[in-house]
């Protein structure tokens, strides 16, 4: 077909074409295809010079809407290559590509095809996407768009950004000690402990800062004693005992572990030794008059086995321990000089009218590092708790000298928590209910400690010691939690030391996060390939989880080679504008390039197509040179 005037060629020689450098070929020979710097052309065998289309081979020619290598019909090309209503065609020798919401393929119709036609999963019915949702790849899930200000999906908040330290974190969940985050980009509330309500994922707040109440002074549930003194685990008390995958503090569901601590989906929960600068234990105060038998009476000095004897391995089935009401017993098989009757005993740690005065309170233990390890310590030379408050002060210097101490905690035994006591006067301290440091009598300043593990009581962790599950001196196993209690009694008026140090003995709680890396995706992320994919290059998962770049995420990666990215790329041959298949222009007739899956037998630019002395027309044909 020529445009214009073609010029008749010497009836003894072949036509000519002029090339885009200049030169000129044969038209009539075998075939061909040259390159030039202004374009490229094929030079068709005599038998195949195009005089008309021929649907199904694979290439679009004048005529043809689509070509996709067939004459079958009904797949969006017709038997004479014509485009079916609701087709798309791109590339001639593809089929053609259905617009049906649902199946997995987005067309240009759609702004999403996650593969259903199902709304409120981010591609509504008519595959358009939802409000508050991206969706990042055909044929995959939808995902709620973190930080577009709408809470969508999995999303437990929405601030309007993807700034952690806000109370709503990257991906959209709630971080701790927040609550109340509000949709559409309001922000968030911080949760106060010790407000006396319960918020965020405080398991509770009963408006102080003393622990082993059943409430800590962070806010979380702790283990409970029962009415004999033992200790009641159960899920939510930041104690995870061996029956427990999880225990954070709290029974809340969504926040990785359940209500029935066990790990949430997609969540994984590690265990988190928290060291805070103090800790504040509940204690009990009596004080006393003179008039009690047992104080201000004699001062013996040491006296061991008041309470029986502190517990080992071998006396383990006799040895000291508390009784029903968890109260220190009188050693009645001994006569001691400081104290009288088992009655009399028995009304140091009891509340006893017109005899004692109660003062609840509570010890305050301060963080410190002692060799290398983290411990609590109270410490007072001084230790009057009591200064002008029940039955007065008196002596001199004036004091209120005559008083108890009860003290009650719990442990969670693993083996090297030291416990240890240094003062006056009397002093014993249980573990699970059985003796484990006796300092009793109206002494001097003495001291005592016990190691948890120590069988042998040398003070130190064995490597045998350190295998062994169980105590046997106190008959506790690993893993599981007890109490301990410290009873003190202040008997003489002189002076009043306490020192009380305790080590390894904070539980740890179990601090879940969204597992990133496991190759699925999880709540609060957009992607995830898998650890070792997760490298955020072009058309990877970010390390964390937050995206990828890709063909089709709207935006341009020159990383990527993309020359441009409209989201769809779905724009076919000759379109004016609009990105095609790969992220590239569409290709078109006067680029330059020569597509010959297109028809085009040859294709030298704007500039040379179909103008004077050109051998290509404007439709990319190859002709004799054109007038």
């Amino acid at each position: 077909m020529s445009v214009g005037c073609a010029e008749t060629a010497d009836p003894d020689s072949h036509p000519i074409a002029e090339t885009n450098t200049g030169g000129y070929v044969p038209v009539g020979h075998s075939g061909g295809r040259t390159e030039g710097s202004g374009g490229t052309y094929i030079i068709p065998p005599d038998d195949q010079t195009p005089e008309g289309a021929v649907c199904g081979n694979s290439s679009l020619e004048p005529g043809e809407e689509c070509d996709d290598g067939n004459t079958d019909g009904a797949d969006g090309c017709t038997l004479d290559c014509k485009r079916e209503p609701l087709y798309i065609c791109l590339v001639p020798g593809e089929l053609c590509i259905a617009e049906v919401c649902g199946d997995g393929s987005r067309t240009a119709s759609e702004s999403c095809d996650d593969g259903n036609a199902v709304s409120q999963d981010g591609c509504n019915a008519a595959c358009q996407v939802e409000s508050g949702w991206v969706c990042p790849a055909q044929g995959s899930p939808c995902i709620s768009r973190c930080g577009d200000g709408q809470i969508a999906g999995g999303e437990k908040c929405d601030d309007g950004n993807v700034v952690a330290g806000d109370g709503c974190g990257a991906g959209c969940l709630t971080e701790p000690g927040w609550f109340n985050c509000p949709p559409f980009g309001a922000g968030c509330q911080q949760a106060i402990c010790g407000n006396g309500a319960v918020e965020a994922n405080e398991g509770c707040d009963d408006a102080n800062e003393v622990s082993g109440d059943g409430c800590n002074a962070a806010c979380l549930r702790e283990p409970v004693f029962d009415t004999t003194g033992l200790v009641a685990a159960v899920c939510g008390d930041g104690a995870r005992t061996l029956e427990e995958a999880c225990d954070d503090g709290n029974v809340l569901n969504g926040d990785g572990c359940s209500n029935g601590c066990t790990v949430e989906l997609g969540f994984e929960c590690d265990e988190l030794a928290e060291n805070p600068e103090f800790v504040r234990l509940p204690v009990m105060y009596r004080d006393f008059s003179q008039d009690h038998p047992d104080f201000e009476y004699r001062t013996p000095g040491l006296e061991l086995g008041i309470a029986s004897e502190a517990c080992t391995v071998a006396n383990a089935a006799t040895c000291g321990a508390l009784d029903a009401e968890g109260k220190p017993v009188l050693n009645e098989s001994e006569t001691f000089l400081s104290t009288h009757t088992a009655a009399d005993f028995g009304q140091w740690y009891r509340d006893v009218e017109g005899v004692n005065l109660p003062f609840p309170s509570a010890l305050e233990l301060a963080r410190m590092e002692e060799g290398g390890q983290t411990i609590y310590r109270f410490e007072s030379d001084e230790f009057f708790p009591l200064e002008g408050l029940g039955f007065g002060n008196f002596g001199r210097p004036e004091h209120n000298y005559l008083f108890t101490t009860e003290l009650q905690y719990f442990i969670q035994y693993a083996g090297g928590e030291r416990l240890e006591f240094s003062g006056d006067d009397d002093v014993w301290i249980y573990v699970n209910r059985r003796l484990a440091v006796d300092i009793g009598g109206v002494h001097e300043v003495e001291s005592d400690f016990v190691v948890l593990g120590d069988e042998n009581g040398d003070g130190d962790i064995s490597a045998t010691e350190a295998d062994d599950p169980t105590d046997d001196r106190f008959g506790i196993t690993k893993g599981n939690l007890y109490s301990i209690h410290l009873f003190h009694a202040e008997r003489h008026t002189i002076e009043s030391n306490f020192k009380l140090t305790l080590s390894n003995f904070i539980l740890s709680r179990s601090v879940c996060t969204p597992i990133c890396g496991s190759g699925t995706l999880e709540p609060g992320e957009i992607c995830d390939d898998g650890v070792e994919l997760n490298t955020g290059e072009y058309g990877a998962c970010a390390p964390d989880c937050s995206g990828r770049e890709y063909c089709g995420d709207g935006v341009v990666q020159a990383e990527g080679g993309e020359v441009c990215d409209d989201g769809l790329n779905l724009s076919p041959y000759d379109s004016v504008d609009g990105c095609a298949p790969g992220c590239q222009i569409p290709a078109r007739c006067g680029d330059g390039v020569l597509d010959p899956e297109y028809g085009e037998t040859c294709d030298l630019g704007d500039d040379m197509n179909g103008v004077r002395e050109s051998t290509c027309s404007d439709d990319c044909r190859l002709v004799d040179t054109i007038r």
